[in-house]
């Protein structure tokens, strides 16, 4: 056939071609030249420090960014917060404005007063505006959802992926 099997084999090579998974200096070998070897036993260790550092910093960006989505949903409840106010802002300007405004028509209200109402209303319209608009940004950070685990965020799977490879390395 086209293969040959044997329960008995040896190899007769000068060098034999190991390759690890990972790379690095070699602290120890553990088989010296011609030494039987069997599956699993340990042939040389490579040097851990690098990856131990990889791992560490691996931890460390996932403890970040744990915090950093955290903040995001702290800072999207005090924009939520901020939309409110803004919004009561608005509505107290929008009636000063319509206040001023009537009187405004009795020549009660001097044209400038009745501007400065009119400019309070529009600034407290725009604060509405930019409230939103921070929200938006916020929610979209957090990936659509507010509420999300923190686990669950895409920043955080991957920090947690990139740790899970750290320790693999290890």
């Amino acid at each position: 056939g086209r293969y040959v099997e044997t329960d008995n084999a040896y190899m007769k090579a000068s060098r034999v071609a190991i390759s690890p998974e990972v790379s690095g200096p070699i602290l120890t070998m553990a088989v010296s030249e011609n030494q039987p070897v069997e599956k699993g036993a340990l042939l040389f260790q490579i040097d851990d420090a690098p990856y131990r550092i990889a791992l560490a910093q691996a931890k460390a960006r996932l403890e970040t960014v744990r915090a950093e989505v955290e903040a995001l949903k702290s800072g999207y409840r005090e924009t939520q917060q901020q939309l409110e106010m803004a919004r009561t802002d608005a509505g107290y300007a929008e009636s000063e404005f319509a206040r001023k405004s009537t009187l405004s028509k009795r020549n009660v209200v001097s044209v400038s007063d009745l501007d400065k109402a009119r400019h309070d209303r529009n600034m407290a319209q725009d604060r509405v505006t930019i409230a939103s608009r921070a929200l938006e940004r916020l929610q979209a950070q957090l990936g659509g959802d507010p509420d999300i685990v923190t686990a669950q965020h895409p920043l955080y799977l991957e920090a947690a992926a990139n740790a899970e490879r750290a320790a693999l390395d290890l």
